[in-house]
């Protein structure tokens, strides 16, 4: 935040406050997650589910550990590395189902 606060940036954190920031992230993952699973289960892909969910839970750890977001490559590493560990979990589960289930 000091630096895009330092740069003259205009980000959501700086606007409305870290705090409610985090709090309107928690709430756009349970969002995501609940469409999701409505979306994938009236599909029958179950496959989809678990990977979504483990990828959801995992970024909501990364929220929520003030430990892990005073990292210094939390935003460009962590947190973007997130929409990669999403991507391949779908792609892992997908093939295990595609050997082991038919």
């Amino acid at each position: 935040m000091e630096a895009d606060r330092k740069a003259g940036l205009k980000t959501i954190p700086l606007l409305i406050s870290e705090k409610k920031s985090i709090i309107i992230s928690f709430l756009s993952l349970f969002i995501f997650f609940l469409i999701s699973f409505v979306h994938y289960h009236q599909l029958k892909y179950w496959y989809i589910i678990f990977p979504l969910g483990i990828s959801t839970l995992t970024t909501f750890i990364f929220l929520n550990s003030e430990k892990i977001r005073n990292l210094p490559f939390y935003h460009y590493g962590i947190l973007d590395g997130t929409m990669s560990l999403q991507g391949l979990l779908v792609l892992v589960f997908y093939y295990v189902k595609i050997i082991f289930i038919k």
